[in-house]
């Protein structure tokens, strides 16, 4: 079964066309990223090329045949980002590279703000791991899952709750690449724990104001559906 490869292109206004034929400036690199067929974790980095407006290729690989393909693959995982001749992989260092390369207005300024921001988007690395996944995963036992829901996702939700305070962005109150990666995993808990958020009042309004930007909203109406 072939993989799915959507080519995503910014709008370009006719201004800038002009200017680019004038020019004749080579063509920047379009980045290609790689992932299965669902949102997971290379979604932070496919919301943060759209809230960005870079125009890159996504594509998506079925889960069959993954076990033959797996070792072609750094770590024989996915997702990977290629950019030219450069290739990295591992979910949040993607992230990181791809807000530093091309996401500018979202990778902090100061070596504390990103500090910060590695710090936020790796909790939702593990809220991801140890939370969302475990509490659906076919390994884990009905009581597992039931300790998770009832004990473990409270608690971590006030861990993010404190971190966010009485802001509106995680890193220095500026909307940053650690905003996506948090409000992804947000995202991911309400999808299969519907009304999560509910007793987390700030939690909840933090996603849904992530989810209003303009460019981010776009991208949810039309991104294509999957279970995870």
């Amino acid at each position: 079964m072939e993989s799915k490869i959507h080519a995503r292109e910014a709008p370009e206004a006719e201004g800038e066309k002009r200017a680019r034929s004038e020019t004749d400036a080579p063509a920047p690199v379009r980045p290609h990223l790689i992932y299965f067929e669902g949102r997971g974790r290379a979604e932070p980095t496919r919301l943060l090329f759209e809230e960005c407006g870079v125009e890159y290729t996504d594509e998506r690989i079925p889960m069959e045949g993954w076990t033959e393909k797996k070792e072609q693959y750094p770590f024989g995982q996915l997702p990977i980002l290629r950019v030219g001749q450069f290739e990295i992989p591992q979910s949040t260092a993607i992230l990181r590279y791809a807000a530093k390369r091309f996401g500018h207005s979202l990778f902090p300024g100061n070596d504390e703000a990103q500090a910060r921001a590695d710090a936020m988007t790796e909790a939702a690395e593990d809220f991801l791991n140890n939370i969302v996944y475990k509490s659906i995963s076919e390994k884990s036992s009905a009581a597992d899952k039931e300790k998770i829901v009832k004990e473990e996702l409270p608690k971590w939700l006030n861990y993010f709750k404190n971190q966010l305070g009485e802001h509106q962005f995680f890193v220095e109150n500026t909307f940053s690449y650690a905003d996506l990666a948090v409000y992804t995993v947000l995202h991911e808990i309400e999808a299969f724990h519907a009304g999560s958020l509910a007793p987390v009042a700030p939690l909840a309004q933090f996603k849904d104001r992530i989810a209003a930007r303009p460019k981010i909203a776009a991208w949810l109406a039309r991104r294509p559906t999957s279970f995870w």
